[in-house]
């Protein structure tokens, strides 16, 4: 019976704090769009809309639209400057949008930066399973995609939750300011995150992911990886 491929038995499980790390990137696009639903009637009174008015609906659609554009960005600049870059760029646009956001004096105003926050968002959840590709394979991939869409499906029961709360004792402009926070937050981690990474997993794979541009690189810091452990 032929014997499995020693790559395939050699690949590592994934240390806990990335795979969470790798969720909360992927959750980012989803809770900047499910916890702005409840504030729809909040927002038509301040703007002084009709209560049935349709126009709030925008925000969502200029979000879905920042992000597609982000997408045919994030892609090609990930393989040309590696994942650590385009990762910090959109986490940074993430946040600084959300706050222009909610600092916005009209909905048309408020329309555009949601687009450029899309922008941002499309980052962090593109480049999730990009990194999840580049660093694991067969069953350990499978395991890390079913606890990050685990923790990604959540968001969209919790998120309209928490936001009701939040107006209840606040006006809809502190709901935008959650996942700001959050955004913020996992910058911070992306940063740890990176030093952690580099210096305990899988050290010479890391530096090529991060550093170097396009698949190409990263298959070669696996096989260097392996290599410097004396597994192949």
């Amino acid at each position: 019976m032929a014997s499995a491929p020693a790559f395939a038995a050699a690949e590592p499980v994934l240390p806990r704090y990335f795979v969470l790390a790798l969720a909360g990137f992927m959750g980012m696009a989803a809770i900047s769009i499910d916890i702005l639903l409840p504030a729809f009637p909040a927002i038509r009174k301040s703007f002084d809309l009709p209560a049935d008015s349709t126009r709030v609906s925008l925000l969502i659609t200029s979000f879905f639209f920042g992000m597609a554009t982000g997408q045919l960005f994030y892609g090609p600049a990930s393989d040309r400057y590696g994942r650590k870059r385009p990762l910090m760029v959109g986490l940074g646009i993430f946040v600084f949008a959300g706050v222009g956001t909610v600092l916005s004096t009209s909905l048309a105003m408020m329309i555009a930066w949601r687009f450029l926050w899309g922008f941002g968002a499309a980052g962090p959840r593109s480049l999730t399973l990009a990194m999840v590709r580049d660093t694991s394979v067969g069953d350990s991939m499978a395991k890390t995609m079913s606890v990050i869409m685990s923790i990604f499906v959540v968001i969209p029961i919790v998120g309209p939750v928490i936001a009701s709360g939040i107006l209840k004792v606040g006006s809809w402009r502190l709901v935008f300011w959650l996942p700001i926070v959050f955004g913020f937050w996992m910058l911070f981690v992306g940063q740890v995150l990176l030093v952690l990474a580099r210096a305990s997993f899988w050290p010479a794979t890391w530096a090529l992911v991060s550093e170097l541009p396009g698949a190409r690189g990263v298959q070669m810091g696996r096989m260097n990886s392996l290599t410097n452990t004396g597994q192949i």
